[in-house]
């Protein structure tokens, strides 16, 4: 692709002009984004380290199987250093049998020092690209303020998350910041054995022989196909694209212990789950699969799997599908990051609004870790 050059103004208090380059990303423009990367955000000696974040950038949006020439991720360049970024990948779904295209954008940050036209500039060119949706669902307020000045809808139904909390005493305790502190040892003491005195009356009822089998790639591609009869824009997934994502996933040590289990549910059927057991006890939920007439049935399997695991509570995003099984179940709700939808494609964009798309974490960029942590 072409390199795109603009004239913009900089904030600086001159009031001179500079050329800005907006251009597809390439390897010579890692440490430059690694860099803007650890400015963007705070405290950089909490940061993973210039290489380890290059070794990311480049894994994910240069060398990953959703890395598209057709609408690559994209950097502002000034003065030959790079001054914005958002990444771009590009995943294939099914709207009523018709293949079309959806970018997600992710890791969208530009240098405090430079204009803010420099970010409405970056996600124009991203949104523009060869793809027929522009997605982002990890956007911050500052992104979430650009995507509404390119025209892009807010999508409230997959901002919100839900909580639903097994073991009540050990998820009170998690919020006591000082363990160490006569309260947090206190708190740690008496939770665990409170919770299993009420394990009898919390416990989920749901797989009672513990065995659960491993969700293969596989697995997952044929109950993403079979969830068509359930949604209007579904997901198509090769096999060597799950592997990948679910390898990537494993890697990902920081966020805690990575499940990817099958559900088994009646008449020999079996849904899928894929998530983190977070170090604090919650079990994050990236993706639920449960075929239509086993909903309710699934729900309760997840439960169970996670309180089996030893899970304080469980967390996941709002879909319309679990709706009824979650209201059942007295979950938490709140809002989450916020969710945005730009593009041509009017008819998937409206699918997404209505909740009729199989979006959950793996196919957005909630499986990506924390910007703040790398990938380590």
């Amino acid at each position: 692709m072409q390199s795109q050059t603009l004239e913009l103004w900089n904030n600086n208090p001159s009031g001179s002009s500079a050329a800005l380059q907006i251009k597809e990303l390439k390897n010579e423009d890692l440490e430059g984004v690694a860099h803007l990367h650890r400015e963007v955000f705070s405290d950089p000696h909490a940061l993973p380290s210039s290489g380890a974040l290059q070794a990311f950038y480049k894994s994910v949006f240069l060398d990953s199987p959703f890395a598209s020439k057709a609408s690559p991720s994209l950097v502002a360049m000034e003065g030959g250093a790079v001054k914005g970024f958002v990444g771009v990948l590009t995943r294939e779904f099914a709207l009523a049998g018709e293949k079309i295209f959806i970018g997600i954008g992710s890791r969208f940050m530009v240098a405090p020092s430079v204009s803010g036209l420099v970010a409405a500039s970056l996600l124009r060119r991203a949104a523009r690209s060869k793809i027929d949706v522009f997605f982002t669902d990890g956007a911050n307020e500052f992104g979430g303020a650009s995507m509404r000045a390119l025209g892009g809808v807010e999508i409230p139904l997959y901002g919100i998350q839900w909580f639903k909390v097994l073991r009540p005493f050990r998820f009170l305790s998690s919020f006591v910041k000082n363990r160490s502190s006569i309260l947090g040892q206190l708190c740690s003491g008496i939770s665990r054995p409170l919770d299993l005195m009420a394990g009898p009356l919390l416990a989920p009822v749901g797989n009672a022989s513990g065995e659960w089998e491993d969700l293969s790639p596989k697995d997952i591609v044929e109950l993403c196909g079979s969830s068509s009869s359930l949604y209007s824009l579904v997901p198509q997934y090769q096999t060597f694209e799950v592997e990948w994502l679910l390898d990537f996933c494993d890697k990902s040590s920081r966020r805690g212990r990575f499940f990817s289990k099958k559900l088994p549910l009646s008449e020999a059927s079996f849904g899928g789950i894929v998530g983190f057991l977070r170090p604090n006890g919650i079990f994050e939920i990236l993706n639920l699969w449960v075929p239509g007439k086993r909903i309710a049935e699934g729900f309760k399997a997840l439960l169970s799997f996670a309180y089996s695991h030893g899970a304080v509570a469980v967390q996941g995003r709002m879909d319309d599908l679990f709706f009824s099984s979650l209201r059942g179940e007295k979950v938490i709700m709140k809002h989450g990051s916020w969710v945005f939808a730009c593009g041509k494609n009017k008819a998937a964009i409206d699918a997404i609004q209505k909740g009729k798309a199989l979006m959950g974490g793996l196919e957005g960029e909630l499986w990506l870790p924390s910007a703040r942590h790398g990938h380590t």
